[in-house]
């Protein structure tokens, strides 16, 4: 193949971009597998024997959806020495472009129910944050579709002879409509909104929780998985900021590159470590009232998690959260009442001081 000097340039540019960022999703692919062996047995003893609620389908969605996009990136975005045609790419495409975004909104959704435990509140402030949520996602959605814009970015050619050269399997459109840019960043700036509110947010609740603390925060954020909660909008929030001001123009760069990984993979993989923590027993106290609307109350689990290494050991008293309007073993008339810790689920009466 007789290449002229542009063209060899572009190949040259082209590739070196290409093996960067195969090398990255490769590191990225290879964690998240070696992750998912390794927590199998605790995924089967914890999620399986429960019912399909919302915390199974939350799990089911985050943990699954990362290994059914992989092979789709694969085949359309790297180099795998065969050719697609443009209906086949553009409908890969769209696949992928769901699957992930069923990821990043489960994973998401998470994080919001498990700060909601952190908080103590009531059940109706759970329930705004998640209509808030569900109306900035939703209109989000509806307009990058309605606008052409997954149209525009779906659109795939017949194959070139350069990414044939490559040994690519499709040829991308790359044009975007004026409509669909602007509406792009319409969105963009509908996610920063969305990802500044939650980081904001999450940094309340730590505030909230941990101001009395007289021990040390690192420890007791750490017991308490609030380092999950913090990796998770160290993550999602600088992606936000990127698309929001246009910082991904690039999109070849490497740290873009690996922050969109760390979005897609490394992501899911915190949010279905807080839903495994919310089923072990010395989370249980933790996240009570989170855990009765994600799995059914009391909950199955396996016997060996039951009766796991954590179980020999003297359990370490937390210290007690109220929660938003809430006396935790108090009624009128300031007498104590006494908690059964093993068979009650750590709610808290709501009631008026005398």
């Amino acid at each position: 193949m007789d290449l002229s000097t542009e063209e060899l340039s572009q190949v040259t540019s082209a590739l070196g971009d290409s093996l960067a960022q195969e090398f990255v999703q490769c590191i990225f692919g290879t964690v998240y597998v070696y992750h998912y062996l390794t927590t199998v047995a605790e995924e089967v003893g914890a999620i399986w024997p429960q019912r399909w609620r919302t915390g199974r389908i939350l799990f089911t969605l985050t943990r699954y959806t990362p290994l059914l996009a992989f092979p789709v990136d694969m085949l359309i975005g790297k180099k795998v020495h065969t050719t697609l045609t443009p209906n086949a790419c553009e409908g890969l495409w769209m696949a992928l472009y769901y699957t992930r975004k069923v990821t990043v909104i489960s994973s998401e959704l998470v994080l919001l129910l498990c700060l909601h435990a952190l908080l103590g509140a009531r059940r109706i402030y759970l329930i705004s944050m998640l209509l808030i949520y569900a109306s900035l996602t939703i209109t989000k959605v509806i307009l990058l579709i309605t606008s052409g814009y997954i149209t525009d970015v779906s659109l795939a050619f017949p194959t070139s002879s350069l990414d044939q050269y490559l040994g690519y399997a499709c040829t991308w459109g790359g044009t975007l409509s004026p409509h669909s840019m602007h509406t792009y960043n319409q969105t963009a700036y509908i996610s920063f909104a969305n990802g500044l509110c939650t980081a904001a947010f999450a940094l309340a609740v730590i505030y909230v929780r941990y101001r009395a603390l007289t021990g040390s925060l690192i420890q007791t954020i750490r017991r308490d998985s609030g380092i999950y909660i913090l990796s998770l909008i160290a993550v999602s929030f600088p992606n936000a900021i990127i698309a929001a001001f246009h910082l991904n123009e690039g999109w070849s760069n490497i740290i873009i590159t690996v922050l969109s990984h760390l979005q897609c993979n490394f992501v899911p993989i915190v949010a279905c470590r807080l839903l495994l923590n919310i089923r072990m027993p010395e989370e249980r106290a933790l996240f009570s009232r989170v855990s009765t609307l994600l799995f059914e109350p009391g909950g199955r689990m396996s016997s060996d998690l039951r009766s796991g290494s954590g179980a020999s050991e003297k359990p370490k008293k937390r210290a007690e959260f109220l929660g938003i309007g809430r006396r935790c073993g108090m009624k009128k008339g300031k007498k104590e009442v006494e908690k059964n810790a093993a068979g009650s689920d750590g709610d808290c009466e709501t009631v008026e001081e005398v």
